[in-house]
């Protein structure tokens, strides 16, 4: 992540409630998006409102919501029975890296990608990695 300019760092604007962020705008690098007052936890907590979104019980089984320690990778992970066999699969793989959402795999009909845009993430600060969309170095 790269700062636009030294003044934007030693400016404070206040912001999302009683909030203050010291760095006003910054460049992400999959592309030239500049942000306001966006942070970590707030893309962290929208992300993993999305992904939630996508467990849900099933037919022959159930999908259940994971997320990593850190909070920063979210999966759904699905469970059941298909004629009579146990089977268990990860249908979704959703990190945050830094301001980036990196999709790591989608399986489902309805893409991701569109309602993470739906929630007000930039669809340039997304990179869909399961359909070869580079991940520029540094990112992960």
């Amino acid at each position: 992540m790269q700062l636009l300019s030294r003044d934007s760092v030693l400016k404070r604007l206040p912001c999302e409630g009683d909030r203050v962020y010291s760095v006003i705008a910054m460049s992400y690098p999959k592309c030239n998006v500049n942000l306001c007052c966006r942070t970590m936890d707030t893309l962290n907590q929208q992300v993993q409102s999305v992904v939630a979104g996508y467990a849900r019980k099933g037919l022959n089984g159930e999908s259940y919501l994971t997320k990593s320690d850190d909070g920063s990778v979210f999966t759904v992970v699905g469970v059941g029975r298909v004629q009579g066999k146990h089977i268990s699969n990860v249908s979704l793989v959703v990190r945050v890296v830094g301001h980036c959402v990196i999709v790591e795999r989608d399986q489902n009909d309805k893409p991701v990608v569109d309602a993470l845009v739906q929630v007000g993430i930039p669809r340039e600060q997304i990179i869909l990695a399961y359909t070869g969309e580079p991940i520029p170095e540094g990112v992960c």
